[in-house]
């Protein structure tokens, strides 16, 4: 049987923070900045520990 995601099954708290790095694009081959971003970390529910 499917386990279909219902409100609150699964909640996306706030994660830790991806730092601010340097990159590199891919067809130039120049140095680029990469600003910092958050990372969602996933949590799951009462539900979908039990489907599991």
């Amino acid at each position: 049987m499917p386990f279909s995601f219902s409100r609150g099954s699964a909640p996306f708290p706030s994660g830790s923070g991806l730092p601010a790095r340097a990159g590199r694009n891919p067809r130039t081959g120049k140095p680029v900045a990469v600003p910092q971003r958050r990372r969602p970390l996933f949590k799951a529910g009462k539900e979908l520990r039990k489907a599991v």
